[in-house]
């Protein structure tokens, strides 16, 4: 389970590290930052000012070094992913099935070098072609990846790595078996928008993409009303980025998880579809996928400017102390976590390592 340090919070804070570093956003200014009006089309985009950190990075390029593999119900063929490096894996197979029953209680290496092999193969039997993508019968998959990557994507040019885990968006399969793939891929950021029980198995597999420097970011589950302070799994493990959700009027959404296991918070609420007219997504689903491309286009600034990539650890120290509280700077609680993702605070440090201005 995941330890909450509040010490920690405090010391790395948003209200400390602005003292060192005049680079931090504060409430004010994400508040100055949100479009006022109530129908406004892609006020989530416009509020994370997304094209001006592109801007002033230079990340309008064709192509990214970062990989962010997408656990869930699939990706569909769509003009929105043209131009966009997507691979496709599916667990919801017998064949997955059975070699999750073979393989689960070996080694975390071990289940590592088996993937492998199948990976490699021509014929690879994890791959679940729809003409070129995985068929996404919910749109689920496809519309938390369309704010990863894609045409207007935060992380427009990032590679995806759809691996189809559930034909229902509340009932995965294979769950640890996908995180496992996504690690032999070569992922960076996995997106895991789906919930699971608790289990050693789902544990171990966390463990492993955690320690080869693969963060894991979660929805932090929609379940307030059934149990009260709820966070799902995996979002509960402690080596998880647990994400809740706001809308635009920053209240928290009604129905989001809440409670000690709470990381970080991201636009949750009437989320306009990047690929639909007049579609309308909710949740912590799309708030983990806003908060994974987020982390992708961090991650491609970084290793522009530093040549390597943040650890996992380092990462979230890193989010931890310039993320914006909205009501208790520096500080951290049960509602909010360690406070809002914005790109313009996240990214401010980065622009003053590097003197860029921002």
């Amino acid at each position: 389970m995941k330890h909450i340090n509040l010490e920690f919070a405090q010391q790395h804070g948003h209200y400390s590290y602005s003292q060192k570093h005049n680079t931090m956003a504060n409430f004010e200014e994400l508040e100055a930052f949100m479009p006022q009006e109530a129908n406004h089309k892609n006020w989530v985009l416009d509020y994370l000012k997304i094209t001006e950190i592109k801007q002033q990075f230079g990340l309008f390029r064709k192509s990214s070094k970062i990989k962010v593999a997408v656990i869930d119900t699939g990706i569909n063929k769509i003009d929105y992913f043209n131009d966009t490096q997507v691979s496709t894996y599916s667990v919801v197979t017998d064949y997955a099935t059975e070699f999750w029953k073979k393989h689960r209680n070996k080694r975390r290496s071990e289940i590592i070098n088996q993937l492998l092999k199948q990976l490699k193969q021509t014929d690879c039997p994890f791959t679940d072609d729809y003409d070129g993508y995985t068929f996404d019968e919910l749109s689920h998959g496809t519309a938390i990846s369309s704010y990863i990557s894609g045409q207007k994507g935060i992380s427009c040019n990032s590679e995806l790595i759809m691996i189809k885990a559930s034909n229902d968006a509340n009932k995965p399969m294979n769950l640890p078996l996908a995180i496992y793939m996504a690690v032999a891929l070569g992922a960076h950021v996995v997106n895991i928008s789906l919930e699971d029980r608790c289990s050693a198995e789902l544990h171990d597999a966390v463990l492993q993409a955690y320690f080869n420097e693969v963060m894991l970011v979660c929805s932090a589950g929609n379940s307030l009303e059934q149990d009260v302070g709820s966070i799902e799994y995996p979002a509960a493990f402690q080596r998880t980025l647990a994400i809740g959700g706001y809308d635009q009027d920053f209240k928290l959404q009604n129905d989001g998880a809440r409670g000690r296991l709470l990381d970080f918070m991201c636009p949750s609420v009437s989320v306009p579809s990047l690929t639909e007219d007049d579609i309308i997504a909710e949740g912590t689903s799309i708030a983990s996928g806003i908060c994974s491309g987020i982390i992708a286009l961090y991650m491609e600034a970084h290793l522009e400017i530093y040549g390597r990539l943040p650890t996992c650890k380092d990462l979230k120290k890193s989010l931890i102390s310039r993320c914006v509280h909205p009501y208790d700077p520096g500080d951290y609680n049960e509602e909010w976590g360690y406070g809002i993702i914005h790109p313009w605070s996240l990214f401010g440090f980065l622009a003053s390592e590097s003197n860029i201005a921002i």
